[in-house]
């Protein structure tokens, strides 16, 4: 048995603009809102700036039905179609449920984290995910003195109180793992492991040690130190030149010790990096692509997100997860706190500059930079279907 979403199914269907017309009504989502004005987009993925004439509608709503009244420009003035939710059929989650043994509200958390991912939700990935994340949580509410019985009575390891101290705080890099976070995991294939979890968890919030790696092989082979690096490319050089990295045996252990991680997601996610020097000061930086083919690295410029980030010296680091597709563009942009202020006074700057080359900002905002990993995972697979579509 396999519930799989209808997103698969219009997949190869996105290269093909959506034509709207005045007087149809159509299911769309909020991206974008401010003062009644903002974006939507069609289940299809495609996104259209819009005018809201309604009140009291919100960005995290999900698909509502509009009443399209006007269509100017290809911006769609809309009207909110009130209608009554349609009640959801749960019969094969509860059946899928009650045959595996897990709450039925869980189970639907598990299978809609699948779908969302555009994964099979067979049994056998229900199970696992679930198994896991029972784990998890089983592991983060252990006390002191349970995990030492634990340890003691099934693998004969006794621990002082420094030890348990050191893996107590490993393991509360679980915290903030979620469903999707491993449904992320079982997309790139990769074992779901606790160690494997923290470490492919820690690249995605902290991958600078590849920049740095970079920074030495472009010092000892004269390479242009603002050349970008693919994945692939940096492993070549690295073993052409590991002599040079002596002095960087912690940074090449990390990136050893995290390599088949990145191996694997790199199959479904392009990665790039390169620094940049200014003014003698370094800016690190990387780019996140997820591949729209699955047998070859193709951007698709009228259709693509990517993830940015930006290690400044004096303004800690910069995040922006950008969509464009054809020629508006979505942007969301996070830093520290306290710099959150200065760059919103920046963003009409962006935004002229942008305009001065054809591209229509449809969105920016600005928030506190946290949890890299849960973002870079949703961002890139936003589910855009609000229901399951069940399969026997």
């Amino acid at each position: 048995m396999k519930i799989q979403g209808l997103e698969k199914l219009l997949r190869d269907n996105l290269n093909q603009p959506k034509k709207l017309y005045e007087g149809s009504v159509i299911k769309a989502k909020i991206i974008a809102l401010d003062d009644n004005r903002g974006a939507i987009r069609l289940f299809d993925g495609s996104v259209f700036p819009a005018i809201f004439l309604s009140k009291d509608i919100k960005k995290e709503e999900g698909f509502l039905k509009f009443f399209i009244e006007n269509l100017d420009n290809e911006t769609v003035t809309l009207k909110l179609v009130e209608s009554k939710q349609e009640e959801k059929d749960f019969n094969e989650v509860k059946l899928i449920a009650d045959r595996l043994s897990i709450p039925q509200n869980k189970a639907q958390e598990l299978i809609s984290s699948l779908v969302k991912f555009n994964l099979p939700a067979t049994d056998e990935n229900i199970i696992l995910l679930n198994n896991t994340i029972n784990i998890i949580h089983k592991l983060k509410g252990l006390s002191d003195e349970e995990f030492k019985t634990l340890l003691d009575k099934f693998f004969n390891i006794k621990l002082d109180s420094s030890q348990l101290e050191f893996i107590k705080q490993y393991l509360n890099n679980l915290e903030d793992i979620d469903t999707d976070f491993l449904c992320f995991m079982l997309e790139n294939k990769l074992s779901m492991s606790i160690d494997n979890i923290i470490k492919t968890k820690h690249f995605l919030n902290e991958s600078t040690f590849v920049n740095y790696i970079i920074q030495n092989l472009a010092n000892h082979t004269n390479t242009k130190p603002t050349k970008i690096y693919t994945f692939a490319q940096v492993c070549e050089e690295l073993s052409q030149n590991f002599s040079s990295q002596i002095e960087y045996n912690n940074i090449i252990n990390d990136f050893i010790e995290k390599f088949d991680i990145i191996k694997m997601i790199n199959k479904n996610y392009s990665f790039y990096f390169f620094n940049t020097p200014i003014n003698n000061n370094l800016y690190q930086n990387s780019i996140i692509i997820k591949n729209k083919y699955k047998s070859k690295k193709v951007i698709d410029i009228n259709d693509v997100k990517f993830f940015m980030k930006v290690v400044t010296p004096h303004m800690e680091t910069i995040e922006a997860y950008i969509h464009k597709q054809n020629n508006n563009i979505l942007v969301n942009l996070k830093c520290a706190k306290e710099f959150i202020s200065l760059i919103k006074g920046q963003t009409d700057v962006l935004k002229s500059s942008l305009h001065d080359v054809g591209l229509n900002l449809l969105s920016i905002s600005v928030d506190e930079i946290s949890n890299s990993h849960k973002n870079i995972v949703n961002f890139f697979n936003e589910a855009i279907f609000s229901d399951l579509d069940v399969k026997v």
